[in-house]
């Protein structure tokens, strides 16, 4: 919103109908300036650019069809793969704990390489979002921390979310209530979770995030509840973290944060 009137705007009069319901209508104001968006982008908050860019990834992901989707997915999951193998033959702790999420319709589907690391012998979890979510300290230097503070100081992000272990029967039988129906919060005590135990951040080997929109430098958008943002912050550099999205969802520079962590994208 415009804290003063610019020369080329000016506002448009409500006629006697509209005074009737002035006390429930917002004046607008007609535009008599260039014919672009410039002003538009010049005037945008960081959170407005977000938003926009957040809306235009989503409908370039939305334009895809179900082939499209299913057939980038599939290179997708072949790219993890071939990094997860990598990670394996590099790493002295057998098995690996393995973080991925179950996609909805219209994101990357990361069932083949779900698959694949259970055929490795990895432990595979999923997150849950939870009212009263376990967390660990930050990692150094991470985390949403007040402008000014000691980036040296332990601090504990309060998460949302948890990662929790699925045998690969409950996944393959569609038997795991938090996937079943994802944007419900669950709590520790819920029956529904006694047989997916609580997977600490810091025993990750390998964790794919999800994404809304990136850019250029490796910085994501998500759906803007901060989610996997507070996650991220509890990850030391022992765990390799690879985000995914459809080249489509690539947007212009998004305005990064403090908290931020660029990473590193497998797309297709």
């Amino acid at each position: 919103m415009l804290a003063t009137t610019p020369r080329y705007l000016y506002p448009i009069a409500f006629g006697r109908a509209d005074r009737q319901t002035e006390s429930r209508a917002r004046p607008f104001w007609k535009y008599n300036g260039p014919m672009n968006n410039e002003l538009d982008t010049i005037t945008e908050t960081p959170a407005e650019t977000r938003k926009r860019l957040r809306a235009q990834a989503k409908a370039a992901r939305k334009a895809l069809s179900a082939e499209e989707r299913a057939q980038k997915s599939r290179a997708i999951c072949q790219k993890l793969a071939a990094q997860l193998d990598s990670h394996l033959a590099e790493s002295e702790s057998e098995p690996c704990v393995v973080a991925v999420y179950s996609a909805f319709p219209w994101e990357v589907n990361l069932a083949e390489f779900i698959e694949h690391a259970y055929r490795r012998g990895c432990t595979v979890a999923f997150p849950c979002m939870m009212e009263d979510a376990h967390g660990i300290p930050d990692a150094p230097g991470r985390g949403m921390r007040e402008p000014g503070s000691d980036p040296s100081a332990q601090r504990t992000t309060q998460q949302t979310m948890e990662m929790r272990a699925v045998h690969s029967e409950a996944f393959r039988t569609n038997s795991v209530p938090f996937l079943n129906d994802p944007l419900k919060d669950y709590r520790h005590e819920s029956a529904d979770l006694a047989n997916m135990p609580y997977i600490p951040a810091n025993e990750l080997g390998f964790l794919v995030v999800p994404a809304v929109g990136f850019d250029e430098a490796g910085n994501r958008l998500g759906y803007g509840a901060g989610n996997y943002d507070r996650y991220l912050s509890q990850l030391t550099d022992d765990c390799q973290v690879v985000a995914v999205a459809f080249t489509e969802q690539q947007v212009t520079p998004i305005p990064a944060e403090p908290h931020d962590i660029p990473l590193p994208f497998v797309c297709a």
